[in-house]
């Protein structure tokens, strides 16, 4: 169990819960935020943020979201400009566990799990559990926020000229208005998940159990299928 340090890992969050927890699925995002505008924020994994001349456009192309009997799934399937193909998933599972590979990390099944947690309908926590022997996740995040904390504090524009997560979901207000939205087919996995918790609230207020609730022995442990692989051609 691991808290870091930084805004993100360290006391209350004062973001909207659900602002943050759909940004998982907001697979566009990753290359229009993460890369093209603001430049490769997690560093170049595999190769793939190597040629400048990558087209965007291919990199949108093969997104496909599904429900899970936890939650919900995305799939980004990427071809690298070396030829391989590789295969991200990330999930989130009710009522507020999310599986994101590690952007730092190598290939195979996630190492870390995030649980948010909201506080208020403006605040929330996160708590980062990482399985592995070395802090290296932790250690790089903290790495990357405090190199944009000093380009920050020297150049009073930068998070506007340079955002992350923090400007994009917080930009958005203490609770956005989706009737401003123009959802496009990239938002699909938002639209999949806004989607299934107002069910499970549903649910919860005709006094059923939501998904993710069993008491049958045998059914303790829940296997996520999140994580980034190489598929052979």
């Amino acid at each position: 169990h691991h808290i870091g340090s930084g805004r993100y890992f360290d006391g209350v969050v004062p973001m909207n819960w659900l602002q943050h927890v759909e940004n998982i699925h907001d697979y566009g995002h990753f290359m229009w935020l993460h890369y093209f505008h603001s430049g490769p924020q997690f560093g170049s994994r595999y190769g793939e943020l190597d040629k400048l001349d990558f087209q965007p456009w291919e990199r949108m192309r093969n997104l496909s979201w599904r429900h899970t009997a936890q939650g919900v799934l995305s799939d980004r399937q990427q071809r690298l400009p070396d030829g391989r193909l590789l295969r991200t998933l990330v999930e989130t599972l009710v009522p507020g566990v999310r599986g994101v590979p590690n952007p730092f990390g190598g290939a195979g099944r996630i190492d870390n799990l995030g649980f948010v947690l909201p506080v208020d309908d403006t605040h929330l926590r996160i708590f980062n559990v990482l399985r592995g022997r070395e802090d290296t996740f932790f250690q790089q995040l903290r790495n990357s926020r405090g190199e944009r904390e000093r380009r920050a504090a020297a150049d009073p524009l930068f998070a506007q000229k340079f955002p992350g997560d923090w400007e994009a979901q917080g930009s958005q207000g203490p609770i956005t208005l989706h009737s401003q939205e123009h959802l496009a087919t990239s938002d699909r996995g938002v639209v999949m998940l806004r989607r299934q918790f107002k069910a499970q609230v549903e649910r919860v207020r005709a006094g059923q159990d939501p998904i993710g609730v069993a008491y049958e022995p045998g059914s303790e442990l829940v296997r996520l299928e999140a994580g980034q692989f190489f598929v052979a051609a």
